[in-house]
Parts: structure tokens; C-alpha cells; sequence
């Protein structure tokens, strides 16, 4: 009876943490409360406004008509005086941009980026752990020529001997 109750009560707590289970559930919820699940957006990741202000300030001078040309005679020197007509134009112009950033999808790119660098740095570990890899294969291959060599040697070195008849056996 206690091992039938232990089975019970392990079989209910693997099919209670069911994350995937848990997951749509919470999804069923958060389709059938549109406007709180909203209300929670908006408060978890409020818009932020920035406001831009840019002034630009335009001179234009237009000369139009005729010179007027005047003349005063003071004693005996003769002043002219030309006069010419122009109209000076100012003209300002100020624009107000408001720039609204989503913090949510930022939030979500940023999530994105550390998952991918954690893929990234996932990688590059296993990069360095083949390159090791590689070098201590390297290193074996080359022990193993000079052995390969060494053993050459020697078999080559006890044929000579033998042909020549140094060795006695």
C-alpha cells in the first residue's frame, strides 16, 4: 500500500510541472482578459517619449524697384545719396519631433541578443576545445612518426648488420 501511495504521489507531481501545460494555460488566460493583459503590458514596459526641437532661422533679402538717388548742396559741397529699396524676409521655422520607443520590443530584441550571444559564447568554447582537440592529436601523430622512424631505423639497421654478416645469429 505505501509503495502504491508513493507511485501516486510521484506520478501527481510529474504531471503537475508541466511547464508546457502551464505555459498555454496562461496564454488561454491571457486571450480571455485582453484589456488586463494589456494594462499589464503597458505598465511592465511603458512607452517612452523623447521630444526633439530643432529652430532654423532664414534671412532672405529681395532688392526691388529703382535706385533713388538724392542730392544736398551744403556751401559749396554737393552730398548724393542713393537709396535703394530692398525687403528683408526672416523666416523661422520650428519643428517638435516626438520619437516613441516600444521598451517591449526593445526588451524582446535584448533577450534576443543575449540568447544568441550565449549561442555565441556556447560556440566559441567548443571552437577552442576542437582546436585543443587538435593540437593534442597533432602532438600524438607526431610521437607516433618518430616512432614509425625509430622502428624503420632499427629494422633497417639489423638487416644491414645481418647481411653483412656482423650479427652472428
Amino acid at each position: 500500500m505505501k509503495i502504491i501511495i508513493n507511485f501516486l504521489f510521484l506520478l501527481l507531481i510529474l504531471a503537475s510541472c508541466n511547464p508546457q501545460k502551464k505555459l498555454f494555460k496562461a496564454l488561454d488566460e491571457l486571450q480571455k482578459h485582453p484589456i488586463e493583459s494589456a494594462k499589464y503590458c503597458a505598465d511592465k514596459y511603458p512607452v517612452k517619449d523623447t521630444t526633439i526641437y530643432r529652430d532654423s532661422v532664414k534671412f532672405d533679402t529681395l532688392y526691388m524697384g529703382e535706385y533713388v538717388f538724392d542730392t544736398t548742396v551744403v556751401k559749396d559741397t554737393v552730398y548724393i545719396t542713393k537709396t535703394v529699396p530692398k525687403t528683408i524676409t526672416k523666416t523661422v521655422t520650428n519643428i517638435k519631433e516626438v520619437y516613441r520607443e516600444n521598451t517591449a520590443r526593445t526588451e524582446q530584441y535584448r533577450l534576443q541578443y543575449e540568447k544568441c550571444e550565449a549561442k555565441y559564447q556556447a560556440l566559441f568554447l567548443d571552437y577552442e576545445k576542437s582546436v585543443k582537440q587538435g593540437f593534442d592529436y597533432r602532438k600524438q601523430r607526431d610521437k607516433m612518426r618518430l616512432w614509425f622512424w625509430i622502428l624503420v631505423g632499427a629494422i633497417g639497421a639489423y638487416t644491414v648488420l645481418k647481411v653483412k654478416k656482423i650479427l652472428p645469429f
